[in-house]
């Protein structure tokens, strides 16, 4: 969609860029407008999830998206950067909102080579504040981006794992890196790297009562990926 829609090429100079955020801001609030008049009527039932992608920008001062989605559950996709009171209230209030966050490894060394920044912590005491405030740990939809060579390895597995029970979490996705083009980690031999790692870290979260979901596998790479945690369990 985004190499279809002009409004959402990111490109240009960085006065370009933030005029193009700001038309986008506006245009998602009309949108969201619609939304909160079409529950109201009846024709979207009120259950229905509102999302918010890219939250960290919107929440700027004079930002009304909150305003609108406050009393519905919503879905918050965020890196976790930033804590928000506003979205506190919201987890609060809302059994139904939650947060995904892609947390991609589990110490501070390994999320900085995979986001260029030492922020592992900061996100980690966000996710505590926001429990501090209402939210239940149900509300976290975290997912681990499988990268081969780069968080495939005991000390993240095994700080992830703590991270997860500290926080109550009980379940994980565990996702191929679709962002990757390259055609390495499709090959028979690489793709077998990639599934072994991804049976280890299942066979980890099982023997910790914690539950794995997947995201971007065939159901074939999946019965492999069972495979390997059954063998890593022996």
């Amino acid at each position: 969609m985004a190499q279809n829609n002009p409004d959402v090429e990111l490109n240009g100079t960085p006065e370009e860029i933030v005029g193009k955020m700001v038309n986008l801001r506006e245009k998602i609030l009309e949108e969201s407008k619609r939304l909160s008049l079409l529950r109201e009527s009846g024709l979207i039932a009120r259950k229905y999830a509102a999302g918010c992608v890219s939250c960290e920008f919107f929440s700027r001062k004079n930002w009304k998206m909150y305003n609108l989605v406050q009393n519905n559950s919503t879905q918050f996709f965020t890196n976790g950067l930033i804590y928000d009171e506003q979205l506190a209230l919201n987890l609060a209030k809302n059994k139904g909102s939650s947060i995904n966050l892609s947390l991609d490894s589990g110490t501070n060394d390994t999320w900085r080579k995979i986001k260029g920044t030492g922020s592992f912590d900061i996100v980690l005491r966000n996710l505590e504040r926001y429990l501090s405030k209402g939210a239940l740990p149900k509300q976290f939809s975290l997912k681990y981006i499988m990268l081969p060579g780069i968080n495939d390895n005991l000390a993240d597995y095994s700080s992830l794992i703590v991270t997860l029970t500290k926080l109550g979490v009980d379940s994980l996705t565990v996702s191929r890196d679709m962002a990757s083009r390259d055609p390495l980690w499709f090959s028979s031999d690489s793709g077998n790297q990639l599934l072994v790692a991804v049976g280890n870290l299942v066979a980890l979260l099982h023997q910790n009562g914690i539950k794995a979901t997947f995201s971007n596998y065939s159901e074939s790479e999946l019965n492999q990926i069972i495979e390997f945690a059954r063998n890593d369990k022996q």
